[in-house]
C-alpha cells in the first residue's frame, strides 16, 4: 500500500543548504519508526525500504511530544 507514490523524503530535499525535519507527536509512532530514527541519529544516514541510502548531514532533526 502506498508503494506507487513517490517517496516524500528524497536525497534531493536533504541536500539543500539546510533542511529541517520535524517528527510530530513522537509518542504515537510505531515501534519500527524508532529503529529508523536511531539509524538517522547514530549514523546520519537511513536505508529506505527501496534500498536507497539517505544522508542527513545538512539536517536539523526536531521532535515533538504531547507527553508531560
Amino acid at each position: 500500500m502506498g508503494h506507487e507514490q513517490p517517496p516524500f523524503l528524497t536525497q534531493e530535499k536533504l541536500d539543500r543548504k539546510l533542511t529541517i525535519v520535524i517528527f510530530e507527536e513522537l509518542e504515537k509512532a510505531d515501534r519500527a519508526f524508532y529503529d529508523l530514527l536511531l539509524q538517522i541519529l547514530e549514523r546520519g544516514e537511513l536505508k529506505t525500504g527501496r534500498a536507497v541510502d539517505l544522508t542527513f548531514r545538512n539536517c536539523f532533526i526536531m521532535m515533538t511530544s504531547n507527553v508531560c
